[in-house]
């Protein structure tokens, strides 16, 4: 008898054990997510059964796989979650936007349309949603043009290239050693480099821009001066290796004007004199005049959400504080 109460009891105690386990990493991945380490949090969701997981929380994973650029994954866990309950809304936008990526328009469409049913104001759906049924159109003239994917050798990932010197400054990050590395995709965090082109296909050994520039946390996008020796740049707000926040834990984005010196190094930097605490500046772009400096904020006074703003290098008279730029 004590042998058969033995026999049965095992499995019961392994059952407990899992679903110990279970709850165990789907808290800590909770927790991870919740700091917006999505790189840790994926991997405590990975450990996690589908099956273990409510809708909300298939939603999270879903979530870290998508911010992340695992769009199979992403489309995986939304898909387990609008099983469960039909996905609508922001939702069912983002699993549009992962099935888009992955080539399956139709069905993006369909969620695209949740999504508008929901609200039907949305700019975003509706221009995805005519994206789907348009999208035959845009190869319409695709013999015209041949797109080649550009591979710089030194850097992992890399957007935002802006043609300098003989080649190209981007935006890129490397693969980096955890301690180090941006908890969000677990990779460095985003630097300048540049990279020069040796022929048509192939590039030099991407490197990270020399001077100050580069530092503890994000820099780019960037804008050049027509001379090419005054820099405009996106950075975290930080200061040392001290990261800035507000008053409810946010670290916004921050512009920042350097100089290149005679030694080749990028230096003299200064803060824009539109920074703010509590709001985020940056992606500057240059207008063709090399006065006007277009830029993207959500400081108060705009239109709503991130907008597009104006100021100048040198101002005109009475343009003393920038101004919403015409839409």
């Amino acid at each position: 008898m004590k042998a058969i109460l033995t026999y049965t009891m095992a499995p019961l105690a392994c059952a407990g054990l899992l679903a110990g386990c279970a709850g165990m990493h789907l808290q800590q991945a909770d927790q991870a997510y919740g700091r917006m380490a999505y790189q840790k949090a994926g991997a405590m969701y990975d450990k996690v059964p589908a099956s273990k997981m409510d809708p909300s929380a298939l939603l999270r994973a879903a979530e870290a796989a998508r911010l992340q650029g695992d769009n199979a994954k992403a489309a995986q866990r939304f898909a387990s979650a609008d099983s469960v309950t039909r996905l609508t809304g922001p939702e069912a936008l983002h699993f549009g936007q992962v099935l888009m990526e992955l080539g399956q328009r139709d069905k993006a469409a369909d969620h695209f349309m949740r999504a508008l049913t929901e609200n039907p104001e949305d700019r975003t759906a509706q221009d995805l949603y005519a994206s789907c049924l348009a999208y035959k159109s845009f190869f319409k003239d695709t013999t015209r043009f041949v797109v080649n994917e550009l591979v710089l050798p030194g850097i992992r990932n890399a957007f935002s290239a802006t043609p300098y010197g003989k080649g190209l400054v981007v935006v890129g990050e490397q693969d980096a050693p955890l301690a180090n590395a941006n908890p969000w995709n677990g990779l460095s965090y985003l630097d300048l480099y540049y990279s020069e082109k040796k022929t048509m296909v192939t590039w030099l050994n991407a490197q990270p821009l020399p001077g100050q520039v580069n530092g503890k946390w994000h820099e780019g996008p960037l804008a050049f001066s027509e001379d090419g020796r005054t820099m405009y740049f996106t950075r975290s707000h930080y200061t040392g290796h001290k990261l800035g926040k507000d008053d409810v834990d946010v670290s916004h984005l921050m512009m920042f004007r350097a100089s290149l010196s005679d030694a080749g190094e990028w230096g003299d930097i200064h803060g824009f004199a539109f920074n703010g605490d509590d709001f985020s500046t940056g992606h500057p772009a240059l207008g063709a005049d090399g006065r006007t400096l277009y830029f993207a904020s959500d400081r108060p006074g705009g239109h709503g959400g991130t907008d597009i703003w104006k100021a100048w290098t040198t101002a005109p008279a009475g343009a003393s504080r920038p101004t919403s730029a015409p839409q």
